[in-house]
């Protein structure tokens, strides 16, 4: 078996696949859809570190609505969801 994936690892893939595939999600959503239970907190200072990265953007500097940034906007995504183009993909 693989080793387990560190939980910010996680937040972040599941938001980029959000941003790619469906265009807006909110916070919250985003940590019900999460597989293990991740504090709000996490998910917050990942989305942040995503955003100035560039993968993911908002319209104001509070909002909990969140969509594609520019990195995330480069990627496709194969049949099942899954975003390629990804490094190491």
């Amino acid at each position: 078996m693989g080793e387990p994936i560190h939980r910010t690892a996680q937040v972040a893939a599941e938001a980029v696949r959000f941003a790619v595939l469906g265009g807006t999600f909110d916070t919250l959503e985003l940590v019900e859809q999460l597989p293990e239970s991740v504090p709000v907190g996490e998910v917050e200072r990942a989305l942040r570190q995503l955003e100035r990265a560039g993968w993911l953007e908002r319209s104001e500097r509070e909002s909990p609505v969140w969509h594609a940034g520019e990195r995330a906007r480069e990627l496709s995504c194969d049949a099942s969801g899954t975003p390629e183009g990804l490094p190491g993909r």
